[in-house]
């Protein structure tokens, strides 16, 4: 939980880089929040490098994706995420692991964050 908390000012910061809430600091009812819900629970079942090509392939997906990235490294986006996540295949499994988990602690930030903010009616 610790390096969850690390990675919630970076995630509420992230939220509004990747267009996920809006200037009113609303969020769009049904599209966002329910992705970046879905996204760990997919990380588990399809692992992280399938689950990421799935989420590149749809605009709103593709925010959560952005805003992961922005919540790692603020200078990041998902484009660089991506080929984070390709370097670190061929890497060692205990590498893939850690990249795994990074990754799934900034979409719980995310999660958290976003739970804050009105969703739009």
């Amino acid at each position: 939980m610790r390096a969850i908390n690390k990675l919630l000012i970076p995630a509420n910061t992230a939220l509004a880089n990747a267009k996920i809430i809006n200037e009113e600091g609303v969020v769009k009812k049904g599209v966002i929040e329910g992705h970046i819900a879905g996204f760990g629970a997919m990380v588990i079942n399809l692992d992280l490098l399938p689950t990421v090509a799935v989420y590149l392939e749809d605009e709103n997906r593709k925010k959560v994706i952005d805003a992961i990235a922005k919540t790692l490294d603020s200078n990041s986006n998902f484009n660089m995420l991506f080929e984070r996540i390709m370097d670190t295949e061929l890497l060692g499994l205990s590498s893939r692991r850690m990249l795994k988990e990074e990754v799934v602690n900034a979409s719980v930030a995310l999660k958290m964050m976003i739970r804050t903010y009105k969703i739009e009616k």
